[in-house]
């Protein structure tokens, strides 16, 4: 007999009372207790896909696959069965017996800890990466011939009357053989999540942090830092204003900024706009590698003559007639400038004042707040400005005055303007009503070039509005309640195909145009939020038996496919994730009990209860030409089970409390009606009495595409405009709960305390919430207090 032959029953032979054997003339291989461990098919198929270099015995193997189902100890007695297998031959009990316990019990440990992964890593899919892992974290050196040889005659079917009608004597070198694996696993693998990032990274543990040295501080944009501080934020903000309006040209920085001469050499260090030509013609990889390796070619300049470099200044009037709005436009023109020198230019920055200046840099922002606070009360700075050019100025610099119209009207002032002109380069004035102009000068003439008007009561006195990261702590009361304690108002909701689902029992599931997955039980209540986040893209739903399913293709090429399923009954959805190619996808539909993908390259079915992809290999589309679509009946009957007649606000521009004590959102006023609340148009003159300063949206990490506008009012009481119709009030007395106040229009409202209690209509609170209150009662007991605080 062939070797490959000897070793090919040796290999699939089972043994005598050990803990396996084939059944079914070799179709199935059963644990000692007679329970299935694998089908001959699904085995064979394993082994195919594990390395060449496997060394694995088939008990080990088996041993793996038993712990990998669910429940295997109950299934299989698994921890029984080893430890009664054949003990070892020792002359030395006690050796014998703490030889066999750790062999067998470190290999029942392993066998739990693959037992305790998540079950995606123990599927039918992924148990080939799991033995893969194990085998390499193991890391078994030596030569041996792989499964393949031995498994293509297995498959033949020649050695099946040897392998399945003869079984071996059981001894204990097999039982070491089959062991052993497992009992080093253990030693590397302590616990599941260990074993779980073997297989998700590759690596047998997490690897250590690698202590960095903190960095030298790198270069910061002055105008950034100036826009995080609120007292510096208005001169930043006009800066750049300046920046985009005033233009300033390119030949303000002088002629030297344009390269001289022309190439000089090859080098493999450049930029890219200095790649040479011929390098474009290579296809993408082989340029992406030349580039990643420095193996690509630039072309190199001729170095330009040498230049001393040149000094900037700017000279800027810090006297009386430039206070107040016109100071801070200066300022903003300094730092407009600052932001347009080039690399070569020292700056210089000089304030003047009657008979004495300053010189100092414009890098920092306390370079920027020095800047502000000199002022002088002189009349003009026009013996500083002569002292300055005299003094420290040099005859290759640039310099920029900037001042007022009134310093060249006196005819003081102007005179030593007179003297100095023929060194200045430009001249910018800036006044209080927001004019600015920048002049071109020369020995003979002066020439406008920019001329401008920015409205510095937009910029400067309009509140500032500031993006908050809102953290979990900070998030309104009712943010914490599980399960939501109001049913949501219907919002935002299309009534087109695949986005709402009507079930067998009538009850309605829709995904709202910002993405939120929502649960209607009937026409009596609103709707229940069974996700808040939904992934953008394509919807399709199914329902099979009681079990409903949602598929989502995401817009995002690269992510995967998901599928949810709903559970009605707890008002929960579990999310699982469909490893499909998804790009080409023209259209899915449900047809119970699988979705159907139809796609450029064929139509494919995906059972949504296990995740099981299966190609359809007839390409006929007639099931999708007679699927039926929603029809305009049942449109209508399901929008008049969502919505019984309501209007939702959505968002608000102004919160405030009139004179007369009531809480408007814009034109609505929110009012009590006979035990009944409710937010009616007002269109009568009101005094905003007390009007909360609105504030930039709030982002809330797992509500992206949720708008969260926040109002507060002077002393720190606040509300947020939830988009998705809901108004949250905050006092600052801890004594006063939270409200949150449905905003609909057109039928009675209700509201919900932090201290737990409800008030309004059932439509919105329900039937059974233990803790109402007459919506009277409400009033006087919460939203009253709020109001007297804010009075």
């Amino acid at each position: 007999m062939a070797y490959e032959s000897q070793g090919t029953i040796n290999y699939f032979s089972a043994y005598h009372d050990y803990f396996w054997r084939w059944a079914d003339g070799g179709q199935v291989i059963e644990f000692a207790n007679e329970k299935t461990i694998c089908y001959r098919e699904d085995l064979t198929g394993l082994l195919k896909e594990l390395p060449k270099t496997t060394s694995f015995s088939l008990g080990t193997i088996l041993l793996m696959l038993s712990a990998c189902k669910d429940d295997w100890e109950n299934v299989f007695n698994a921890k029984e069965v080893l430890i009664n297998l054949m003990p070892f031959d020792c002359e030395d009990r006690d050796i014998q017996e703490g030889a066999e316990f750790n062999l067998k019990g470190e290999a029942y440990g392993f066998l739990s800890l693959i037992n305790q992964l998540p079950k995606t890593y123990r599927s039918e899919l992924n148990r080939v990466s799991l033995l893969q892992s194990v085998f390499d974290a193991l890391n078994v050196k030596g030569y041996h011939m792989g499964l393949l040889p031995i498994l293509r005659e297995f498959n033949s079917g020649e050695m099946d009357e040897e392998i399945f009608n003869h079984s071996k004597p059981f001894n204990q070198k097999q039982l070491i053989q089959d062991l052993a694996p497992l009992a080093s696993a253990y030693s590397i693998f302590k616990s599941a999540e260990s074993l779980e990032n073997k297989i998700r990274t590759g690596l047998n543990a997490a690897p250590m942090p690698v202590e960095l040295i903190d960095p030298e501080p790198g270069y910061k944009d002055l105008l950034d830092e100036l826009e995080k501080d609120e007292k510096t934020y208005p001169v930043s903000k006009l800066a750049r204003s300046v920046i985009a309006s005033l233009n300033i040209p390119m030949y303000l920085s002088g002629q030297s900024e344009q390269p001289l001469g022309g190439v000089s050499d090859l080098s493999n260090k450049g930029s890219y706009d200095k790649l040479l030509l011929s390098e474009l013609a290579q296809d993408d990889a082989l340029l992406t590698a030349r580039l990643a390796n420095n193996e690509a070619l630039y072309l190199k300049r001729e170095a330009s003559p040498d230049q001393k470099p040149q000094q900037l200044g700017i000279l800027i009037d810090s006297t009386l007639k430039t206070w107040g709005s016109a100071r801070v436009l200066a300022i903003a023109a300094a730092l407009a400038f600052n932001e347009s020198k080039l690399p070569n230019q020292h700056l210089k920055v000089f304030s003047l004042g009657g008979k004495d200046m300053s010189a100092q840099s414009l890098a920092q922002k306390e370079d920027a707040i020095s800047l502000l606070e000199k002022m002088d009360p002189a009349l003009h700075c026009g013996q500083s400005l002569a002292m300055v050019m005299q003094d420290f100025a040099e005859k290759q610099g640039q310099y920029i005055f900037i001042t007022t119209p009134y310093f060249l009207k006196d005819p003081v002032s102007a005179a030593y303007y007179s003297k100095i002109r023929h060194q200045l380069k430009y001249l910018v004035t800036v006044s209080s009503e927001g004019n600015i102009s920048l002049n071109q000068l020369n020995k003979r003439e002066s020439k406008l070039i920019r001329e401008l008007h920015i409205d510095l009561n937009e910029l400067l006195l309009k509140p500032r509005k500031i993006k908050q990261d809102i953290t979990q702590s900070a998030l309104p009361a009712i943010f914490q309640q599980s399960p939501f304690p109001l049913y949501f108002p219907t919002s935002k909701i299309r009534l087109q195909e695949n986005s709402i689902y009507q079930l067998q029992n009538k009850k309605v599931l829709a995904v709202s145009i910002d993405q939120r997955l929502l649960y209607w039980s009937n026409e009596k209540s609103g709707a229940i939020e069974l996700l808040g986040s939904v992934v953008k893209g394509k919807y399709c739903f199914g329902e099979f038996g009681e079990t409903p399913f949602l598929m989502i293709i995401p817009e995002e090429k690269k992510a995967p496919v998901k599928v949810c399923t709903l559970n009605l009954v707890d008002c929960e959805a579990t999310v699982s994730e469909i490893k499909v190619s998804h790009h080409s996808v023209r259209e899915f539909i449900f047809i119970s009990p699988f979705f159907y993908f139809r796609a450029a390259n064929g139509i494919t079915m995906i059972n949504p209860q296990n995740r099981i992809v299966i190609p359809v290999h007839d390409p006929s589309t007639e099931i999708f030409e007679n699927h039926k679509t929603l029809s305009p009946t049942a449109r209508t009957q399901i929008k008049r089970q969502i919505n019984n007649g309501y209007s939702v606000i959505n968002s608000s521009k102004k919160i405030f409390i009139c004179s007369a004590g009531k809480l408007f959102s814009d034109r609505k006023e929110f009012v009590l009606i006979k035990e009944d609340f409710f937010w009616q148009e007002n269109r009568a003159s009101q005094v905003e009495w007390r009007r909360a300063i609105p504030q930039q949206n709030l982002t809330i990490d797992h509500l992206p595409q949720l708008s969260f506008n926040k109002f507060v009012w002077r002393g720190g009481n606040s509300a947020i405009m939830d988009s998705r119709g809901l108004l949250h009030l905050k006092s600052n007395d801890p004594a006063i709960p939270e409200v949150c106040i449905v905003m609909i229009i057109d039928r009675p409202t209700a509201c919900w305390s932090s201290d737990g209690y409800v008030s309004g209509s059932k439509y919105f609170t329900g039937d059974f919430t233990p803790q109402q209150l007459k919506p009277s009662e409400f009033y006087s007991r919460y939203i009253q207090p709020f109001i007297d605080q804010l009075q």
